[in-house]
C-alpha cells in the first residue's frame, strides 16, 4: 500500500513538472484562443498623431503669468455653475440629495470650481438685468 501511495505521489509530482514547463505562469491564466497582452513599451502613437493630449479637466487649469496671453488673465478656471431646484435638496433642509452631492464632489476631484444657484436664490431674481447681476455676484465671490 506504501508503495503505490509513493506512485501515485510521484506521478502526480511529473504531471505538476510538466504543466509547469509547458505552460507559463502568465499563460495559464488565458482563455482558449486568447491573445496575449501587448507590452506597453510595444506601442507607438499612430504616425501624424500629436503627442501631447488635448486639455483635461482631469488635470489642473495651466497658471499664466501677468505677460501671457491675454492681458490681466492670471488663470484659467474650469468653472461649473449647479441649478439647484427643490427637490435635489433633502425634505425641508438644505443638505443636497446623496446623488447630488456625490455629483459635486467628483466635479469638484476633477478640479471645477462650483458655484452653487439655490432655487431660494434665484426664486427672488427677476428680469435679465437682475440675473446678470446675480451671476456677475457669484463668480466673484470665486476670486
Amino acid at each position: 500500500e506504501e508503495e503505490e501511495e509513493e506512485e501515485e505521489e510521484e506521478l502526480e509530482e511529473e504531471e505538476e513538472e510538466e504543466a509547469a514547463t509547458s505552460c507559463p505562469a502568465h499563460e495559464r491564466s488565458r482563455f482558449p484562443g486568447e491573445q496575449p497582452p501587448e507590452e506597453e513599451e510595444e506601442r507607438s502613437p499612430p504616425a501624424g498623431e500629436d503627442p501631447c493630449p488635448p486639455p483635461s479637466p482631469c488635470r489642473p487649469s495651466p497658471k499664466r503669468g501677468p505677460g501671457d496671453g491675454l492681458p490681466g488673465t492670471e488663470e484659467i478656471q474650469r468653472v461649473v455653475l449647479s441649478v439647484n431646484d427643490k427637490w435635489h435638496y433633502c425634505q425641508n433642509s438644505d443638505i443636497l440629495v446623496g446623488s447630488r452631492a456625490m455629483r459635486d464632489r467628483h466635479l469638484r476631484l476633477l478640479g471645477y470650481c462650483l458655484v452653487q444657484l439655490p432655487y431660494t436664490e434665484l426664486e427672488k431674481v427677476s428680469g435679465i438685468e437682475e440675473a446678470k447681476h446675480y451671476l456677475r455676484q457669484k463668480l466673484r465671490e470665486l476670486r
